[in-house]
């Protein structure tokens, strides 16, 4: 099963607002001091070739992250930011959820990113 989430988790750590807050899911302890992070999530995938022995050599993957910050500028410019970096790798953004919900002093919104990815990791535009 071709996927990349590593890879997603990764690039997002590199937007050094996060300090190295990515997770893959929702963290065991919640996070309300304040300081920006991010949650992602698998979403979807859609194989699109796939040899006899039914394994994938090509699949879009859809992946949404939940982007956490004290404002919604600061949300908004971590999402430029990841962006710029995921569209480097071949992974475009393909929504996003600006509702800015407030919890426990934090704001959130959801992006949602898509790359078709061969068995070999490349990803294709």
């Amino acid at each position: 099963m071709i996927d990349i989430i590593d890879q997603m988790v990764e690039i997002a750590q590199s937007v050094e607002i996060f300090e190295n807050r990515v997770y893959r899911a929702y963290p065991a302890v919640y996070d309300n001091d304040g300081r920006p992070y991010a949650v992602l999530n698998p979403v979807g995938r859609n194989p699109i070739l796939i040899d006899e022995r039914g394994s994938e050599i090509a699949t879009t993957l859809m992946y949404s992250v939940d982007i956490y910050a004290d404002s919604p500028v600061t949300i908004d410019e971590i999402l430029r930011r990841l962006t710029d970096l995921y569209n480097r790798k071949g992974i475009q953004c393909t929504g996003y959820g600006p509702s800015y919900q407030s919890t426990n002093e934090m704001y959130c919104a959801t992006a949602n990113f898509s790359a078709t990815v061969d068995v070999r990791g490349g990803t294709y535009r």
